[in-house]
């Protein structure tokens, strides 16, 4: 499991775009508590990125922590696929939600 782990995490490293995610972190001011309040460095994102998915993939779990969100995926065999087991790898700048009561057209909030 642990080298179904590790290329799992190098295909996320080879994609994700680290760089970018540190400069909007810089040009925001979005400092991480455990960082003595300070931006995190490249190196300090992917470690904590390698480790959200590690333990998401161990839990087969959803992750989420300091805009980085990481759902475990796993798809049986069906007559045109391999199984599979991976990740997807979000950071969130932002988002909204919106429900609305189907009948009256209120708003609803969760």
């Amino acid at each position: 499991m642990e080298k179904k782990k590790e290329k799992i995490k190098d295909e996320i490293f080879e994609t994700i775009d680290f760089e970018k995610i540190h400069n909007h972190m810089v040009n925001v001011g979005w400092v991480w508590g455990g960082f003595s309040g300070s931006v995190p460095t490249i190196d300090e994102l992917k470690k904590t990125l390698e480790k959200l998915i590690y333990e998401a993939i161990d839990n087969k779990t959803t992750i989420s922590t300091g805009g980085f969100k990481v759902k475990y995926n796993e798809y049986q065999k069906d007559e045109e696929n391999p199984p599979t087991i991976g990740v997807d790898v979000v950071f969130y700048v932002t988002r909204a939600t919106s429900d609305v009561n189907v009948d009256t057209l209120e708003y609803v909030y969760y």
